[in-house]
């Protein structure tokens, strides 16, 4: 599934500062093609992670349109929005997001299971390609960063998503691990995803097909 970024901006009212609008993307267009890993590099503050949450559904832009396909997504209704969410896009947040109740086993499933289908021997596979699975049940609190950021992964790609968007998905992650999940990233994409990674990883470069630089709320390519 094609994604394309039309004008999109987004600003924020704040009550201190010279001015009480702080834009944080200005106006920019964009398109993640099916096949194909693209790549947002930038220093932090530069306005990735405003884009990528308004990719995922997660951030209406002030003005401009987020299309899959022909569906302008912020369209839908938030029960139909949060659905198509699911069934669509896979999605590796840089925060942590794992449910402290849940098993990494369970966390990773919890897509799939929210819809009455399972796939345990898909999470099994993906937790052995993230070396995790010896921890399919422990719980969250006894993983470090770097686990949890391998677990978000596994939870992002178990529906073989159309859309991948990683933000900052090796962040928590040694030499090793970072080349596996680069690596997983580039097999969703040449498997016909449209994948999306923001991170300050030079590295990444090497495995773009499309490479943009973003700094101060604007992206060029």
């Amino acid at each position: 599934m094609e994604v394309r970024a039309e004008n999109v901006r987004k600003e924020f009212i704040r009550k201190s500062g010279s001015s009480n609008v702080f834009t944080a993307v200005s106006d920019c267009s964009l398109e993640l093609k099916p096949g194909s890993l693209t790549v947002i590099r930038g220093r932090s503050g530069g306005g990735k992670t405003t884009l990528l949450h308004m990719l995922s559904g997660i951030l209406a832009p002030s003005s401009g349109r987020i299309l899959y396909g022909d569906r302008d997504i912020y369209a839908m209704s938030d029960d139909d929005l949060s659905a198509f969410r699911n069934r669509h896009i896979g999605l590796v947040p840089q925060g942590k997001s794992a449910i402290a109740s849940l098993t990494v086993m369970e966390n990773i499933l919890l897509p799939r299971t929210l819809y009455g289908d399972k796939d345990d021997q898909g999470a099994v596979r993906l937790m052995e390609q993230l070396g995790i699975d010896h921890l399919r049940d422990a719980m969250p609190s006894e993983l470090s960063g770097g686990e949890l950021r391998r677990m978000a992964i596994a939870r992002a790609l178990i529906r073989r998503p159309e859309v991948v968007l990683a933000d900052e998905p090796t962040g928590d992650l040694d030499d090793e691990n970072t080349g596996i999940v680069f690596r997983m990233l580039h097999g969703a994409a040449r498997k016909g995803a449209a994948v999306l990674m923001v991170t300050h990883e030079s590295e990444a470069e090497e495995i773009a097909d499309v490479l943009y630089r973003m700094d101060a709320g604007e992206l060029n390519g």
